[in-house]
């Protein structure tokens, strides 16, 4: 049998090629092997960095989150200690107007409300009452504690009063505080100033024009002259009576003048319009106060291109009490002149001061409520403090200015056209009487229920 033979270098070439392309699949092996192993531990790799940068945020958020957490109750300890300390300086006093705002808030809130809905606002009116508290000199504080507890003081029946113009009688403040000697000859309890805030000469309707109710005026002498009259007259027994005029402001207060200088915000604070729309719609029902001497409702204002709400005369402007910001700053007013001693303040023309279309902007159940706040704001802040209002209306609706059992119960005083009646705090009413725009004094008649 034939056999076939190879070469031996073909057979060694042969055996070197398969050895080749073994090494070559190990190779190839290993090196996916290689970029397996590199691609999982790249994965984890990167897995473990995730896991790491997870780890990091999460300790970063706990570390920014107890930051904060750290910072509100910081923020919260340096409030109570503020608040702590702020109590710690107040007055040990001030617990008395606390008590006072306590028995009263609710029902003042609910009346504010009532008519304006506007939190911030009522805040800033307690705001202020606090204010005019923590001012009030410590004689009015004792005078109020005394009257506290002695509530029926002014409804005796043994008031008497006298009216006067300062000027007429004295001169002025200074000169006035002189005469209280005399005065207490009289056997007056009671004296009521005319209007005697700074006001614009010489048009002033008897300084029922106010361009400024937390100033006395130049010509009578200034605030610490009021303050020294009162404690004068405090001292001899006379409590002092002076006008707030509340319906309208002088054409120049300073409101009226950023009014007519074009300040929306200030022309809110009167009854502005550009043209006789409105204007007529108020003139349909509402009657003319002086139709002979100062007829019309409204007057053009040249400088503002605007008809103006003055009821009275032209240089008086009718205040917009449907704005809260009127409420609080002529509250204000009145608080700050009861801290300079007066214990009386004759409201000035009370049944005008809301209006509202297809009404006769007289009377008004909001006056009521107007009213009832500030008696509830004077009970808070300086109860010594009594009203009397002039009511120059018919006979059965003067009724409700005395108190009613529904509320608002105003429980102010009324007037007459001639004979004022000092207002109360409660339904049982009067105190003191005199005759209105005169040098004159009357004894005033015992009243009912006194």
């Amino acid at each position: 049998m034939e056999t076939k033979e190879f070469p031996v270098a073909q057979s060694n070439q042969s055996a070197q090629a398969v050895e080749s392309v073994e090494k070559t699949e190990v190779a190839k092996k290993a090196a996916k092997t290689a970029s397996t192993r590199a691609a999982k531990t790249a994965t984890t790799s990167t897995a473990t960095k995730t896991t790491a940068t997870k780890r990091t945020t999460s300790r970063t958020a706990r570390t920014t989150a107890t930051k904060a957490t750290t910072a509100v109750r910081s923020a919260r300890t340096s409030k109570a200690a503020a608040t702590k300390s702020a109590t710690a300086k107040r007055p040990a006093s001030s617990a008395v107007f606390n008590a006072r705002l306590a028995a009263h808030q609710d029902e003042l809130e609910q009346l504010f409300m009532s008519l304006y809905n506007d939190h911030d606002a009522f805040d800033a009116l307690v705001a202020s009452m606090a204010a005019a508290y923590a001012d009030r000199p410590a004689d009015l504080k004792r005078l109020d504690k005394t009257r506290e507890q002695d509530p029926g003081w002014y409804k005796r029946g043994d008031m008497f009063g006298m009216t006067m113009y300062t000027d007429l009688f004295a001169g002025d403040l200074k000169k006035l505080a002189d005469k209280i000697p005399y005065l207490k000859e009289q056997k007056l309890t009671y004296l009521h100033l005319m209007p005697l805030l700074d006001m614009p000469h010489p048009n002033n309707d008897g300084g029922y024009a106010v361009q400024d109710f937390d100033t006395v005026d130049p010509k009578l002498g200034t605030n610490e002259d009021l303050a020294a009259l009162a404690k004068k007259l405090r001292r001899a027994g006379i409590s002092l009576c002076i006008d707030f005029v509340m319906n309208h402001t002088a054409s120049t207060h300073r409101w009226a003048k950023a009014a007519e200088a074009g300040d929306p915000e200030y022309q809110d604070y009167y009854f502005c319009y550009p043209d006789r729309t409105i204007p007529d719609r108020y003139d349909r029902d509402v009657p003319q106060v002086f139709p002979n001497t100062a007829p019309g409702n409204f007057t053009w204002n040249e400088k503002m291109n605007k008809w103006v709400m003055t009821q009275f005369y032209p240089f008086q402007w009718d205040l917009n009490y449907r704005n809260p910001k009127v409420l609080v700053a002529m509250m204000g007013s009145v608080m700050r002149l009861a801290n300079l001693g007066v214990e009386v303040f004759r409201i000035d023309a009370v049944p005008y001061i809301w209006k509202q279309l297809g009404t006769n902007c007289r009377n008004l159940p909001q006056v009521h409520t107007i009213v009832r706040m500030l008696r509830i704001i004077l009970e808070c802040v300086c109860p010594a403090v009594v009203l009397k209002g002039e009511v120059v209306m018919a006979p059965k609706e003067l009724a409700a200015y005395f108190g009613t059992p529904e509320p608002p119960s105003a429980t102010c005083c009324t007037t007459s056209p001639s004979w004022s009646t000092c207002g109360t705090r409660s339904p049982a009413a009067t105190c003191v009487c005199s005759r209105t725009r005169s040098t004159s004094s009357t004894r005033c008649p015992k009243t009912a229920g006194s």
